[in-house]
């Protein structure tokens, strides 16, 4: 999943791509700005990405 965007009954639960193997999760109420939010998560993914990464898991 590269990004999703839910509505539940009082929020939005945003969802971004953070890297290999890793995701960032935001939850809002149902007012907020949807541009702003996304605009904020993909600054915060472009600062952080490198230590979000996960290496993958070996079984």
């Amino acid at each position: 999943v590269r990004s999703a965007m839910t509505e539940f009954y009082g929020g939005v639960l945003f969802i971004v791509e953070a890297g290999q193997g890793a995701h960032l999760a935001v939850v809002t109420t149902e007012d907020a700005d949807a541009g702003l939010v996304g605009h904020n998560m993909s600054e915060l993914v472009e600062q952080l990405g490198e230590y979000l990464t996960a290496q993958p898991r070996t079984s």
